[in-house]
């Protein structure tokens, strides 16, 4: 029995392992199954010419909107595959991920959750419906398994975090104390990121081919097409115009659109929640602030920081735009001069961008002050506001004095209000933004209203943790933020309550379409 068809046994005869995964999808347990999402308008090419890595030279990138994001590609790194050829077991070493393709062996986790939101906001953005379809391609991988044509591995967990254990021989897949398979097969609703990560464990297979990328993996082993009941109709016209004659079929797996969009209805409450359109006017002039900014400092890649790798961790390009977005606000709702505004957002932009790691003390901050103390005081122009930019860089990450510099206080609050990407907002002992430490006047504890700001940065936290940054991030978290409230003022149900409406209210209808508009107005500047 070659190698790989002893680890396809060893899961047939744990079948059990499989039954809450196989009930969801609604699949028979007389196959072993892999799992690949895409979205629809580029399924047609995967049925004629396979489904291709992410590097392949002549993956036809034209009609496919990119629903992955880059934070967790740029995690990917190289991988060992074997496979048994002629009565022997062979390797091949230090192959490229993106080189691969890669599969889910369950499809039942966060990245199918963000799959489905991207594709909502980019049908909204092109009002093309169709674009919001998102597919799971059922594969059969124990044919895979069984032959010799692809090398092939398998991981305990997703392969964008540093944990991940790579294996290719059945002796250390079947070693129930690194790959925990029935945890891998669960069914049940994701809770933590330990969780999704096991949950999306991956399967990668190469096969030798004329370049320097594997061959694609064939439709022939495609088993069915998996869509959702909402898009059914668009999925079997697709179908009939494409000469498809594969299984079409649906499954439960997939949310519904108003589900996929609650955080942009809990941002509205949220601010709604405030109520002070002072607040609500500094919000949407924010988006200028840093759409502005980025025009003037050439948009934000990852060769502007440091360590190149940085870009897509917890205070890379993500946090970097969100930092600069709730300084703008927390700057404008302070009522700052224009000139006092320029400094702050630049320096929010520019706080993080010397870190080596995310956990470096204070010497990041002093190497970012030094390194862009000329590019701050060309663009701000003034010398004393540049200095006072430079010094709240330097000085963001420690401990208040007995007087603080407005600037600096304001970038102070729009570090901390990102402390939303860790959690949910509390007082002192808490992973998200601790609210008793916001220093600005309005969203400080004195104010009633205060947590609502602080739950406002957690909802848009949770709108942007999967935005496709390009070279202008600000712009395209704009566009994040007014095509998905657009998305969700479309839908016409209410995720809670019994009002029948999505958004609580008239007037939260209003803030929404209000925010819309001006995120987009933004984008487009």
């Amino acid at each position: 029995m070659s190698n790989g068809a002893e680890f396809a046994s060893y899961l047939r005869r744990n079948s059990k392992w499989r039954t809450g995964l196989l009930d969801a999808v609604g699949a028979p347990d007389d196959h072993l199954y892999v799992y690949y999402l895409c979205p629809l308008n580029h399924l047609d090419n995967i049925m004629i010419a396979g489904i291709m890595c992410h590097d392949d030279p002549l993956r036809d990138t034209s009609r496919l909107v990119d629903l992955s994001s880059p934070e967790v590609q740029a995690k990917r790194h190289s991988v060992t595959l074997g496979k048994f050829n002629d009565r022997r077991y062979v390797f091949r070493v230090d192959t490229p991920v993106h080189s691969c393709i890669n599969l889910f062996w369950n499809p039942l986790n966060w990245t199918l959750d963000a799959f489905q939101r991207n594709a909502i906001i980019a049908a909204e953005a092109a009002d093309q419906r169709e674009l919001a379809v998102v597919c799971i391609i059922e594969i059969d991988v124990g044919e895979i398994l069984r032959g010799d044509k692809f090398y092939w591995c398998a991981t305990n967990r997703n392969l964008a975090g540093n944990r991940a254990n790579v294996q290719c021989t059945s002796e250390a897949l079947c070693d129930q104390s690194t790959f925990n398979w029935q945890a891998i097969f669960g069914s049940k609703a994701v809770q933590t990121r330990e969780d999704n990560a096991v949950r999306s464990a991956e399967f990668l297979v190469y096969q030798d081919g004329d370049s320097l990328v594997t061959n694609p993996l064939p439709s022939d082993y495609f088993l069915r097409i998996i869509c959702s009941d909402e898009y059914k109709d668009i999925v079997d016209t697709w179908s009939e115009a494409a000469g498809i004659s594969i299984n079409i079929e649906t499954a439960s797996v997939f949310k519904d659109t108003k589900s996929l969009l609650h955080a942009e209805v809990k941002l509205v409450e949220s601010l709604a929640h405030k109520r002070d359109t002072r607040f609500h006017d500094a919000f949407l002039a924010a988006l200028s602030n840093i759409v502005e900014v980025e025009d003037m400092t050439g948009g934000l890649v990852e060769a502007d920081f440091a360590m190149p790798e940085m870009a897509y961790h917890v205070h890379g390009i993500g946090h970097t735009v969100r930092v600069m977005f709730w300084t703008a606000v927390m700057a404008q709702y302070s009522g700052m001069a224009d000139g006092e505004i320029l400094a702050a957002v630049l320096a929010a932009r520019y706080h993080d961008l010397c870190r080596t790691s995310n956990a470096d003390g204070l010497s990041h901050a002093e190497a970012a002050s030094r390194k862009f103390s000329s590019v701050m005081r060309d663009i701000v122009g003034d010398h004393d506001l540049a200095a006072r930019g430079l010094a709240s860089i330097e000085q963001h990450d420690r401990e208040d004095g007995e007087v603080i510099d407005i600037i600096l206080r304001v970038l102070k609050d729009g570090d901390a209000l990102d402390r939303g990407r860790f959690g949910i907002p509390g007082d002192g002992n808490c992973s998200g933004c601790d609210v008793g430490r916001l220093r600005t006047r309005g969203v400080r504890s004195e104010d009633d209203s205060y947590r609502n700001v602080a739950w406002a940065a957690y909802w848009l936290y949770r709108m942007t943790t999967h935005t496709v940054w390009d070279l202008t991030p600000c712009r395209a978290f704009a566009r994040q933020i007014g095509y998905g409230l657009k998305a969700a003022i479309r839908a016409d149900e209410s995720p809670e309550g019994d009002s029948g409406e999505l958004f609580n209210g008239l007037s939260d209808l209003l803030l929404a379409e209000r925010i819309a508009a001006s995120a987009l107005d933004a984008a487009s500047q």
